[in-house]
């Protein structure tokens, strides 16, 4: 019995296609000639793969590009991470490429590429590439303030407050690139410029588009920041659903989103339980706090209405951190536990794999049980019917979604 059919025997109620998806995101595949030549041509992963001392011995330079997404045959993303160890391998079959599972076909799959906007060029000269801007399947993501203040934030003896399994926030060169100013809400004008002509260049490629920028310790400077780039895009005759994803704001804040055109907002709390909030969001518990924070949930869900309010939780987060369960039955009843909340005052959560990074506070684990995300993912499905609740697709959907099940178990019930 293959891999997969031993699977599908463990886990019935997670259908082929999630399984598949869900086992490439914990094994990954292994870097050959394929993955690298892709890496000249596909959307760019924003952390390139270090290959091993054999592999650099062997003639690859310490650091790869690779791509970040790789498409299945359904058309399921799948964020792409490269690992000696895996049992996966990408192989080119004349105009195709193939993925193999201990050596074995699975499917033919690909890559996306760099979107066709990308490669045009703004009035002012700039790149669109590099205004902020990126695709992920049918999503486009504007993200034209990158740096949170949360790591330059700190606490008392001096650690900083961003949130343990991020890293892409940190402010660097993109920060510097594109204007932003550590301390400042808003986004200057003309990188707003940039990012509306961008986005317009952008529109035949996407069906929905999220806002997402790095947190502000001041919630209403941030949500100004969310409101000007909302008011542009809507100014310039952007039809297309709109969601915010700042921090959770104020109902008048998130009154003055909707008003200003917002279809949904996604204010995502990332772990369940005060404690593991305060550990996990140190940023997130000083400036809002985890109680205020789900205040704020339960408020965008009266202004923006049912199906219109979503949160991101980081799942296996619970049993990686050293703050979190010992016990991954205890993790599963907690987590189940703010599903259950969630759902039952209208809020649809999502749950994003955790993957730790080399910049993470903690290093014992590079992945959570894969147990346990496939039955987190078959509790939190259980509950969502039993709620009538599914994923709303204009803020995420099969189509956009790389490191979560919840869209493609809600629409393989749908299509059956």
């Amino acid at each position: 019995m293959g891999r997969l059919d031993h699977l599908a025997e463990q886990y019935p109620d997670i259908p082929a296609r999630a399984l598949l998806k869900a086992h490439l995101l914990f094994e990954g595949v292994r870097f050959n000639d394929t993955v690298g030549e892709a890496g000249g041509w596909a959307l760019p992963s924003f952390q390139p793969y270090s290959p091993t001392e054999e592999e650099r011995a062997a003639g690859l330079p310490a650091s790869v590009p690779i791509p970040y997404l790789m498409v299945l045959a359904g058309g399921e993303l799948v964020r792409l991470k490269c690992d000696p160890e895996s049992p996966y391998e990408v192989v080119t079959d004349g105009e195709t490429r193939q993925l193999l599972l201990d050596g074995e076909p699975v499917e033919a799959v690909t890559f996306q590429p760099r979107p066709r906007w990308s490669e045009g060029t703004t009035a002012d000269g700039r790149s669109m590439a590099n205004v902020g801007l990126s695709q992920h399947g049918d999503m486009l993501v504007i993200n034209a303030a990158p740096g949170c203040e949360f790591f330059t934030e700190r606490d008392a003896a001096g650690r900083s407050l961003h949130c343990s399994f991020c890293a892409y926030g940190r402010p660097d060169r993109r920060t510097r690139d594109l204007g932003q100013r550590i301390g400042r809400g808003r986004i200057l004008p003309e990188s707003l410029d940039r990012v509306v002509e961008t986005t317009l260049a952008a529109l035949p490629e996407v069906r929905h588009i999220y806002l997402v920028a790095g947190s502000l310790a001041d919630s209403r400077q941030e949500g100004q920041r969310y409101l000007q780039l909302t008011e542009a895009l809507e100014a310039a005759g952007v039809e297309l659903p709109i969601t915010a994803g700042p921090s959770a704001l104020c109902r008048e804040d998130t009154k003055a989103l909707k008003e200003a055109g917002a279809a949904a907002v996604s204010y995502n709390l990332e772990v369940w339980g005060r404690d593991l909030f305060a550990a996990v969001c140190p940023g997130k518990e000083r400036f809002i706090g985890y109680e205020m924070w789900r205040s704020r949930l339960v408020d965008a869900v009266e202004v923006m209405g049912r199906g219109n309010v979503l949160t991101a939780m980081v799942a296996g987060i619970e049993v990686d951190h050293p703050a979190g369960f010992t016990s991954v039955d205890e993790a599963l009843d907690s987590a189940e536990a703010g599903a259950e909340w969630l759902l039952s005052h209208g809020i649809a959560p999502v749950y994003s794999l955790h993957w730790s990074t080399r910049h993470a506070t903690y290093g014992h684990v590079s992945s959570p049980a894969f147990d346990y995300f496939l039955r987190l993912n078959e509790r939190v499905d259980r509950l969502r019917r039993r709620h009538h609740a599914a994923v709303p697709g204009h803020i995420v959907c099969r189509a956009c979604a790389y490191m979560q099940l919840d869209p493609d178990l809600c629409a393989t019930r749908e299509v059956g």
